[in-house]
């Protein structure tokens, strides 16, 4: 704590630890702007190449503006390791609200994940991927706005580690679509993850339990909602098993239909 990076960041934290790399607290030295500072694995960004790729998915991360993204304010290296500056959102990661296996109604899940889900519609139009979402990385405000972070990045840096075979994998697998585990992404891979999401906050369970994660996805094997806990309906269940086909081409096809149809759930 103390330290100033990038000539205009100073550090207020000890780090966190994330799948990416450490996480600081800070503030903007001129003006007190509240950030988080990430600073990616070494290994992540070895090669020149690497690097390069890196940077450029930050850069045009940084560059998306839209109510439910959290902005990324700057992309920097600084001791040849890149950092990436972002704003520090007052709120609650949705994972923390399923801890202990808690369940969210289905009217709070709609509007969380619709407001993620127009985050992520947003980046799809600028061509930028998320390539993980999880609770993790959805932050909700006390006012009820939700917000969506680490776009892009994950996707580069899994793609670097896979090369590596002593490197730590990156990703959550209970989230990932199926082909991404294979290597691919595309838009409908981030409504997997949507889907994934929704069925978790409305069951209060994970609908693949690993370990065998792909066989699960490839086999549809998990319960319907309406199965897995009480009082959810049959709409739920066709919507999810819609986000959570095994094959991209049979999902919705964007995160604005997955948004739709959302809108179109009846209220319990």
């Amino acid at each position: 704590p103390g330290s100033v990076l990038g000539g205009s960041w100073r550090v207020l934290s000890a780090p966190t630890s994330t799948p990416l790399g450490p996480v600081f607290e800070g503030e903007e030295v001129q003006g007190g702007r509240r950030v988080l500072i990430k600073r990616l694995r070494d290994e992540l960004h070895r090669s020149e190449k690497d690097l390069d790729r890196l940077l450029e998915r930050a850069r045009q991360v940084s560059a998306l503006k839209h109510p439910n993204l959290c902005e990324v304010f700057a992309v920097f290296v600084e001791d040849e390791r890149v950092h990436i500056v972002s704003e520090k959102v007052d709120g609650k990661a949705v994972a923390e609200f399923l801890e202990t296996g808690r369940r969210i109604n289905v009217s709070s899940a709609r509007r969380v994940l619709a407001q993620a889900a127009k985050a992520v519609e947003h980046a799809h139009q600028a061509k930028v991927l998320h390539g993980d979402l999880t609770p993790q990385c959805v932050v909700v405000t006390r006012d009820g706005v939700a917000k969506v972070s680490d776009f892009g990045v994950g996707i580069e840096a899994r793609k670097t580690a896979a090369k590596l075979s002593w490197a730590e994998p990156i990703g959550s697998p209970a989230y990932m679509a199926p082909e991404q585990e294979l290597g691919a992404a595309f838009k409908e891979s981030d409504v997997f993850s949507l889907g994934v999401m929704l069925y978790e906050l409305t069951t209060g369970a994970l609908p693949f339990a690993g370990p065998n994660y792909l066989a699960q996805k490839r086999e549809r094997s998990f319960r319907p909602p309406s199965q897995a806990a009480p009082g959810l309906s049959k709409d739920l269940d066709a919507l999810i098993a819609r986000a959570l086909a095994p094959e991209p081409q049979h999902r919705f096809r964007s995160a604005a239909d997955f948004s739709a149809a959302l809108d179109k759930l009846p209220d319990p």
